[in-house]
């Protein structure tokens, strides 16, 4: 199915590509067949909300928003980003930073600690014999 089909060598869905070309439209039908507004590329983790802020595209940031993207998300690490990046910190306005921060966003989101694994019980009674 077209909505969660990876594009190319880099992974591109098309929300993302919507997102990069800035098709409100084609964005709006995305969202209306059910497409996953917060899906990354494998290879870098860029969601379409990084794509939209990015490019200045406020419209489709809204759609975004209403369709519940998570704006903290962090991309993986590259040259540019040594640390990866979250969508806030590529605002390139004042109204697009607002849209954002009202919205939840944030340059440092905490991060998540690992869940702590616990061995199957069966693991548990063999290390004990």
């Amino acid at each position: 199915m077209l909505l969660t089909v990876r594009v190319g060598r880099a992974g591109r869905n098309a929300m993302f590509l919507a997102a990069w070309e800035g098709q409100a439209e084609v964005m709006k039908a995305l969202i209306r067949a059910g497409a996953n507004v917060s899906a990354s590329a494998q290879h870098d983790e860029w969601s379409p909300i990084h794509k939209v802020v990015e490019m200045g595209h406020i419209k489709l940031a809204r759609q975004l928003i209403e369709a519940g993207a998570n704006l903290n998300a962090r991309t993986l690490p590259d040259k540019t980003f040594k640390e990866g990046v979250v969508p806030l910190k590529l605002a390139k306005t004042k109204k697009m930073r607002k849209l954002l921060e009202a919205n939840g966003a944030m340059e440092e989101p905490p991060v998540a600690e690992p869940a702590a694994i616990e061995p199957p019980a069966e693991a548990a009674a063999h290390d004990e014999l």
